[in-house]
C-alpha cells in the first residue's frame, strides 16, 4: 500500500514536471500537440493505476477483517468479494449497510480513476500574441521632396502656398482633434522612432504697448465698418505688432496664410475684462525644427496608442527668401516646414466677430471646428462667447493641434519616403526594430486543476491505506483474494453441509440454500479447524 502511494506521488510529480516543461511553449504542429496530450494521459493512467492498486490491497485487508468481525450470508460475501470487478454489486444496499466502511473503500477505489480523466485536460492550447522582433521599414518623413508639400513662387523663388492635399490633411486632423491613423509596418506592431519635424512654439506677447496698439487698431477698424461689430478672435501671420486691415467693402482682410511672412502665427482674443496684456490672450507662435521621440503601437492595423516626446529646445526654421544660400536637404526641409505652417494657417488664421445683431460670424478660419473652440466658447454655438481662454490654455491647444498635424503627415505616403527615396539614400531611411505581435498557439498548463484532481485522489487513497494498514495490524496477517486463499479458508468439513456433492461444479446460479448459508471466518477454533465456518441464522 505504501509503495503504491509513493508510486502515485512520483507519477504526479513527473506529470507536473512534464506539463511545466511544455507550459507557454509554442505549439509546433498538430502532431506534436497530440503527442504532448498523449504523454500526459500516460502519466495520468500510471497515477490512477498506482493508487487503485493500493486501494484494492487496502480493501482486501479490511474485507478479511470484516469477515472475522461477524458472520454474513454467502450471497453477501459474494458481493464483498466481487464488487471491485463489478460495480453493479453496489445495488445490494443491505450488504453495504452491514459494512459501511468497506463500502466506502470500494467506492473510493472505483472513483480514483476520475483523476485520470481530469488530469490530461489540465494542458490546454490558447491563442496568444507573441512578440517577434523584426527589422523593417516604417513610415518616415521625406521633407526633401518639398514639392509634395507646396509650390514655389515663380519667378522669384521662395515659398508660395501649401499643397491642397496638405491643407485637407491639416483640417482633418485639427477637426478630429487627433493624429490620423499611421499605416503600421505590420499588424500589431510596436516601435520607437526618432526624427526631426516641424513644431510650433507659442509664447505670450508680454509687451503692453504692442498689445495696446494691436487692440486699438483692431477695434478702430471694426468701428469704421459698423459700430455694432465687436471683435472676438483674430489670428494672422507675420509680425505680431501688425494686425490685418479692412478693405473698402468692409470685409476684414485676412493676411495671406502663405508666402514669405508665414513663419509666425499670432492669436489675439478679446476679453470683456480690463485690457491688460497679463490678463488677455495674445500669443505669438514661431515655426521651429524639433526632435521627436515617438512610440507607436497598433492593434489589428488600427492605431492604438502614440506617445510623443519633444526635445525641450527646438530650433527656429531659417527664413528663405528665394535668394539665400539654403540648398539641398536644408532647403527642402525649410520649404516643407513652411508648407505645413501654411496649412496650419488655413485652419487658424482669420477672425471671429459678433455683428450688430449679436450673431457670431466666422471669417476665413476653421478654428470653430477644432479644439480651440472648446477654449474660446463656454457653450459652442450658443451665441457670443463668454471669454474663458488664457494664454496657457491657448498656447497648449494650438501647439497640440500643430503637433497632431505634423504626426498626421505619416499617415499619407505623399509625405513619407517611398521606395525610390529609400533606394537613393538607404542610410537615411534605415530599417527600424519593430516588435510584431503575431498570433500563435501555446500550451497552457492549469497547475491548480491538476493538483486539485491529484490532491483529492491522494487524500482518499491515503485514507484507504490507513484503514487497510489498521486492518492488517488487527488481522496480524496479510491476505489476498487469490484462489489459493479461498481454497485454504474453505477446508472446514462442516461446509459440506452447505454445498451438496451435486453442486460442487460451481456453475451458476448458486442454489438458494447455499446463498442463505451464514458464514464466519476464524483463524482458529476449539474444534481445531480454521477458515470459514457455518453458523446458524
Amino acid at each position: 500500500m505504501a509503495a503504491s502511494l509513493l508510486m502515485g506521488i512520483l507519477f504526479a510529480i513527473i506529470h507536473h514536471l512534464y506539463y511545466s516543461y511544455w507550459d507557454s511553449r509554442e505549439v509546433a504542429s498538430d502532431n506534436q500537440q497530440k503527442w504532448v496530450i498523449r504523454g500526459g494521459t500516460v502519466f495520468a493512467f500510471c497515477f490512477k493505476t498506482a493508487l487503485a492498486m493500493g486501494a484494492a490491497v487496502a480493501y482486501t485487508q479490511y474485507l478479511w477483517l470484516s469477515l472475522r468481525a461477524k458472520s454474513h450470508n454467502a450471497d453477501r460475501i459474494n458481493t464483498m468479494f466481487t464488487v471491485l470487478t463489478n460495480a453493479l454489486h453496489f445495488r445490494h444496499l443491505a450488504t453495504w449497510t452491514e459494512v459501511p466502511v468497506l463500502a466506502g473503500m470500494a467506492i473510493i477505489t472505483w472513483m480514483l480513476p476520475l483523476a485520470a480523466i481530469i488530469a490530461p485536460g489540465t494542458m490546454i492550447v490558447n491563442t496568444v500574441l507573441l512578440d517577434n522582433m523584426q527589422h523593417i521599414l516604417v513610415p518616415q518623413f521625406n521633407f526633401d521632396n518639398w514639392q509634395a508639400f507646396g509650390t514655389a513662387a515663380v519667378p522669384f523663388g521662395g515659398f508660395d502656398r501649401a499643397d491642397p492635399d496638405l491643407v485637407r490633411l491639416a483640417l482633418s486632423s485639427a477637426s478630429s482633434e487627433s493624429i490620423l491613423i499611421i499605416p503600421p509596418p505590420a499588424p500589431n506592431a510596436t516601435y520607437s522612432s526618432n526624427f526631426s519635424a516641424p513644431a510650433l512654439v507659442c509664447s505670450p506677447v508680454t509687451n503692453q504697448t504692442t498689445y495696446d496698439n494691436v487692440s486699438k487698431a483692431i477695434f478702430e477698424q471694426f468701428a469704421n465698418v459698423d459700430e455694432g461689430w465687436s471683435p472676438i478672435f483674430f489670428s494672422w501671420a507675420g509680425d505680431p505688432a501688425q494686425p490685418p486691415a479692412f478693405n473698402s467693402s468692409f470685409v476684414p482682410i485676412v493676411p495671406e496664410t502663405v508666402g514669405d511672412s508665414f513663419y509666425q502665427l499670432n492669436i489675439w482674443v478679446y476679453s470683456a475684462a480690463a485690457h491688460q496684456v497679463t490678463d488677455d490672450v495674445f500669443i505669438n507662435c514661431i515655426l521651429n525644427n524639433a526632435t521627436y521621440n515617438v512610440n507607436i503601437s497598433t492593434q489589428d492595423s488600427q492605431q492604438q496608442s502614440l506617445q510623443i516626446k519633444r526635445a525641450p529646445s527646438p530650433i527656429p526654421v531659417p527664413y528663405y527668401d528665394g535668394e539665400s544660400t539654403l540648398t539641398g536637404d536644408i532647403l527642402g526641409e525649410t520649404l516643407s516646414y513652411a508648407a505645413v505652417m501654411a496649412a496650419m494657417g488655413h485652419v487658424l488664421a482669420g477672425c471671429i466677430y459678433s455683428d450688430q445683431y449679436g450673431n457670431l460670424v466666422t471669417y476665413s478660419t476653421s478654428i470653430t471646428s477644432t479644439g480651440v473652440n472648446k477654449v474660446l466658447l463656454t457653450d459652442p454655438g450658443a451665441g457670443p462667447m463668454k471669454q474663458t481662454a488664457t494664454n496657457a490654455t491657448m498656447t497648449s491647444t494650438v501647439e497640440t493641434i500643430f503637433q497632431n498635424v505634423t504626426m498626421s503627415l505619416l499617415s499619407s505616403d505623399r509625405y513619407t519616403a517611398n521606395q525610390s527615396a529609400i533606394a537613393a539614400d538607404p542610410a537615411r531611411y534605415p530599417p527600424t526594430t519593430v516588435s510584431v505581435a503575431q498570433s500563435a498557439n501555446i500550451y497552457v498548463y492549469l497547475r491548480l486543476d491538476l493538483w486539485l484532481a491529484y490532491g483529492i485522489a491522494l487524500i482518499f487513497a491515503i485514507l484507504c491505506s490507513v484503514l487497510g494498514s489498521s486492518a492488517l495490524l488487527h488481522n496480524g496477517l496479510s491476505y489476498t483474494n487469490d484462489f489459493t486463499t479461498i481454497l485454504r479458508t474453505t477446508r472446514n468439513p462442516g461446509l459440506d453441509n452447505l454445498v451438496a456433492e451435486s453442486e460442487a461444479s460451481g456453475a451458476d446460479p448458486a442454489p438458494a440454500h447455499t446463498l442463505r448459508g451464514r458464514l464466519l471466518y476464524q483463524r482458529e477454533t476449539k474444534e481445531g479447524f480454521a477458515g470459514f465456518m457455518l453458523r446458524g441464522d
